[in-house]
């Protein structure tokens, strides 16, 4: 499971996540979720895409402040 701690860092770039605004969560489902990572909002990137899955088929992704506010979600991905 992933702790939220701050400052966030990108699990691409490993650069500061400043504000959760900031941040995207992106993992793949295939009938069951995998590689879970939070990377930046690509308008926030300081490499311009901190995408790891972009044309993964099963890709999902979701903006960090809804993923956080979302008890059930944030669950299914092993965020706490």
């Amino acid at each position: 499971m992933t702790i939220i701690s701050q400052p966030l860092l990108c699990d691409d770039c490993k650069t500061p996540i400043n504000q959760v605004s900031e941040g995207m969560v992106e993992w793949i489902d295939d009938g069951s979720i995998s590689d879970v990572r939070i990377v930046h909002n690509p308008a926030f990137s300081p490499n311009g895409n901190c995408y790891k899955h972009t044309h993964h088929y099963h890709r999902q992704d979701n903006h960090l402040q809804i993923v956080l506010d979302n008890l059930e979600l944030k669950n299914r991905l092993g965020i706490i």
